[in-house]
């Protein structure tokens, strides 16, 4: 269990150090905790962070109630109680979104890392918002900005009324299983698994009358588990998936949108100076000195 909520606790504080557009250096730096301390934390290395350093890091990401509230709730899942009705029977608090991403300062941060995709940005925008389209992969090899185009996407569409219910970003770069796809999704979506039924059940009802974006990062790592995200997509007709992958996920419905790497700024062209004067060299003196010649009194 405690590997579990370091694990959960990690990509939580992997999510929104991406999010706020970090690295674990400028995180470490503005928190004053060490890099390797990040590091660990975010590959669950640490099992239960200390609440100073949890404070400490909500308020170097500059974290909104919700957000600070599930990063608290992932370092102590024994806070994340659930709500109770008038008459003491236990109420399952409908899962809400655990990224926030209508603050203008995430968005200033993400944008600024994206020079030079304003053209994609665009369009996938606009393909998230035309109601036929269900799926969006953003493909193409490794390091060439596909995390950060999708979350400034979903930040340029926290506000749209597709999404009202939220955008939900699942982190699975770690997981190198695909059947631990599902609970990946259910620990961001708060989702709790019921007995013997099938997690995967329980995620599409949850899901199914929910107008969310879920952002699937690093898909590669778990091409198997696309059949997950088809049954999603057709149990859950609100539900819209905004995956990143070096390959596609070979679905019905997807819509591929591959990401080129950035062209190199062509070579600057020398400007041409005109050629340096020459001018003729000074006289040699006849005297032996190398020095001036100092004139002598003139004649009487």
């Amino acid at each position: 269990m405690a590997n579990a909520s370091a694990s959960r606790f990690g990509q939580v504080l992997r999510r929104l150090r991406l999010v706020a557009g970090l690295s674990q250096e400028e995180l470490a730096e503005r928190a004053s905790l060490s890099v390797r301390g990040i590091s660990d934390l975010e590959r669950g290395l640490r099992t239960s962070p200390r609440p100073e350093t949890v404070r400490l890091l909500a308020q170097a990401l500059d974290l909104g109630a919700g957000e600070r509230a599930s990063l608290i709730a992932a370092a102590h899942p024994e806070l994340d109680v659930s709500a109770s009705a008038p008459d003491g029977t236990s109420v399952s608090r409908p899962p809400t979104p655990i990224v926030s991403l209508r603050r203008p300062s995430l968005d200033a941060a993400s944008l600024t890392r994206l020079v030079g995709r304003e053209a994609e940005l665009a369009q996938v925008s606009t393909l998230l918002r035309r109601e036929e389209i269900r799926h969006i992969t953003l493909t193409g090899p490794g390091g060439v900005g596909k995390t950060q185009l999708a979350l400034a996407t979903a930040m340029q569409l926290a506000a749209d009324e597709r999404f009202s219910d939220g955008i939900a970003f699942v982190e699975l770069a770690s997981i190198q299983d695909p059947a631990l796809v599902a609970s990946a999704v259910a620990a961001t979506l708060g989702v709790k698994e019921r007995g013997a039924r099938p997690l995967a059940d329980s995620l599409a009802e949850s899901l199914r009358q929910r107008r969310l974006l879920l952002v699937l990062d690093n898909f590669e790592h778990v091409l198997p588990a696309a059949l997950l995200v088809a049954d999603l997509v057709v149990a859950c007709p609100l539900l819209v998936v905004l995956a990143t992958s070096r390959e596609r996920l070979r679905l019905r419905g997807e819509r591929e949108v591959h990401v080129e790497p950035l062209a190199l700024p062509s070579p600057c062209t020398r400007t041409t100076r005109p050629p340096l004067r020459t001018w003729p060299p000074w006289p040699r003196s006849s005297s032996s000195s190398n020095g001036p010649r100092r004139q002598g009194p003139a004649s009487p």
